[in-house]
């Protein structure tokens, strides 16, 4: 087959489809038309929705976009910056108390601040030395009423004493009775108050009556009533065939014992701490002194106790003398039915007493 023969048959084909395309079904030439027909027809806001469409998704992004920044402002942002504000409130608070040296309010405002922001500027800095100066102000504190109240109590003392040197007694016993109720141990205070009591005691039987029938009045001298009541002790000891050592033989009379007469002195079996001895009187007794002595061994020494009565009240006695000489302790007179002497601290192997006095009526 040659050049020629293909070009002939190549021009028959072209022919055929162009005689093709001018003629067409009936059917189909119809529905050509009628599309051509229905596109031009078509509304124009199609057209219009279709080119705006890529702006819409642009702002439905911005919009989310908005929303999710409010989100981080409102749920991030915003708390932190509060809690900012917060704390250097708080900060700024404790720095003004500070300048003004009021250290408690300074101590709260940073320890608030602290509380919401641990490491908040030197707030913790500023915390530890609120603290130290507060310590430093109740330190003075403290030692200025102490100062105070030691002053006072030597003033009142050496009034005492003055007035008792020029025998105005009743003013004496007013001085010492301020110093025995803040302090009843206070150097002799004790021991002045009973000479002055005694004083006035003998001032009242030596006044006469200014009329004949005036009943002499009834001077009522304490004495020693404790041999009158029960006495009741934690323990005895066991030696000498549980005859000695009682809790009686320390109210006998008898101001002795171990080594010379251990059968005149109270003793424990064992006991230290928390060693009792208790006089119970068969009906209420008046009573303004009570006098002490520690088992004369010096072994056994009693460093602290506490006497202890039946209206509530107590009195701390303090260490006794260790070789078995007088400690006494007088008081406003009171009403009891009974006291106990209880040990609170104590050296060697069995606590006791030699001896302890009541003086009353």
């Amino acid at each position: 087959m040659n050049i020629v023969t293909l070009t002939l048959l190549f021009v028959k084909k072209q022919s055929r489809m162009e005689s093709f395309e001018s003629w067409k079904p009936p059917c189909f030439q119809y529905n050509h038309e009628r599309s051509k027909r229905e596109e031009k027809k078509m509304p124009q806001r199609t057209k219009v929705v279709g080119a705006r469409a890529p702006i819409i998704w642009l702002l439905i992004v911005i919009a989310v976009l908005v929303v999710a920044v409010l989100a981080v402002v409102v749920l991030v942002i915003y708390p932190q910056f509060q809690k900012e504000q917060n704390v250097e409130q708080h900060y700024q608070a404790g720095i003004v108390f500070q300048k003004v040296e009021d250290w408690d309010k300074a101590l709260a405002e940073f320890e608030q601040a602290i509380r919401i922001d641990a490491t908040y500027k030197d707030a913790r800095t500023r915390l530890a030395e609120v603290k130290a100066k507060q310590k430093e102000a109740t330190d003075m504190a403290h030692s200025v009423a102490a100062t105070a109240t030691a002053e006072a109590l030597e003033a009142h003392y050496q009034k005492g004493l003055g007035y008792m040197n020029i025998e105005r007694w009743e003013e004496a016993k007013a001085e010492l009775e301020q110093v025995f109720e803040v302090d009843p141990n206070y150097k002799e205070v004790q021991t002045k108050l009973s000479e002055v009591e005694g004083k006035l005691a003998e001032i009242r039987a030596l006044t006469p009556t200014t009329a004949p029938d005036t009943p002499i009045p009834l001077v009522i001298v304490p004495a020693n009533i404790a041999p009158e009541g029960r006495v009741e002790v934690s323990s005895v000891f066991p030696e000498q065939g549980g005859q000695c050592y009682q809790g009686s033989r320390a109210i006998d009379g008898v101001v002795s014992g171990y080594p010379v007469a251990p059968c005149n002195e109270w003793a424990t079996n064992g006991e230290k701490a928390g060693a009792w001895l208790k006089i119970t009187f068969t009906t209420p007794r008046h009573i303004n002194q009570v006098v002490l002595y520690d088992r004369p061994n010096l072994y056994d020494h009693i460093l602290e106790g506490t006497l202890s009565f039946s209206d509530g009240t107590t009195l701390r006695t303090g260490a006794l003398p260790n070789d078995g000489s007088a400690r006494k302790f007088v008081f406003k007179p009171k009403i009891v039915q009974w006291i106990q002497f209880t040990v609170d601290r104590a050296d060697g192997p069995n606590t006791g007493l030699a001896e302890i006095e009541v003086y009353g009526w």
